[in-house]
């Protein structure tokens, strides 16, 4: 009985010896397998596409000047409300109008408030002006200036409906991706698989404009403002499969 024992716990060890050196081999191998690499393709594509822009959007500012803040805000706010009304009459809706600033400050002693030895304060009041007839941007424009707008900030161009050139763009650009990830897998004679990844870069959907100047022609002739096109542009980043 007690050779019995023995010759059992003798198996039983020599059996856990063997597990604990095949299990570490085990578990190597699959480690190894885990973090083997597929071989894969990346390509980065750009597409672009040109509009014309049907918008206009011109940023400008009226600046007073006062003994008093005072004072200054009030020949301000008349101004302004004299270029508000003009916008209005020629069609311009309110919610293409937005202040986009307000500035009310001491002006540092200078010569003009020196002599008269009083304080001087300026109000600065900042206007965006959307105007959906490109057409009307000049005139508009130079009325603003008769009526008392001394300060332009740009103008600028986009679409009111920008979805239909970023969607072409991006068809280009995956277009183009494929056409890239071919090329590279002909060249490498091997066999390309399945789009495995695709993702589009945050900054894309860029806008650029293209050929667009403001001219101004001699005094009191309109101002001419060419808006050129827009350039629409979306990156993207493909990952492909290679077939075995």
């Amino acid at each position: 009985m007690t050779k019995f024992y023995f010759h059992y716990t003798k198996t039983a060890a020599m059996l856990a010896g063997l597990l604990c050196v095949a299990l570490p081999f085990t578990l190597h191998a699959e480690s190894i397998n885990m973090n083997k690499t597929e071989p894969v393709i990346v390509v980065q594509a750009t597409g672009d596409e040109q509009a014309k822009p049907d918008i206009a959007i011109i940023n400008l500012a009226v600046e007073t000047e006062g003994e008093t803040a005072d004072s200054a805000l009030n020949a301000n706010n008349g101004t302004m409300n004299k270029v508000l009304d003009a916008f209005k009459k020629d069609g311009i809706e309110n919610a293409d109008l937005m202040t986009s600033g307000l500035a009310i400050y001491r002006v540092e002693e200078n010569e003009k408030n020196k002599k008269a030895n009083t304080p001087l304060y300026r109000v600065s009041n900042s206007l965006s002006v959307r105007v959906r007839d490109i057409n009307k941007a000049g005139k508009i424009f130079d009325e603003a200036m008769k009526l008392g707008v001394n300060s332009v900030n740009g103008i600028t161009f986009t679409n009111a409906d920008t979805k239909p050139y970023l969607t072409n763009a991006r068809k280009k650009a995956v277009a183009e991706a494929i056409a890239k990830a071919k090329t590279l897998a002909e060249s490498a004679n091997v066999k390309l698989g399945n789009v495995v990844t695709i993702a589009e870069d945050n900054g894309g959907n860029m806008m650029m404009p293209r050929l667009m100047a403001a001219s101004a022609t001699a005094y009191r002739n309109e101002t001419n403002f060419s808006s050129g096109e827009l350039d629409y542009k979306v990156n993207v980043t493909m990952t492909f499969a290679i077939e075995q």
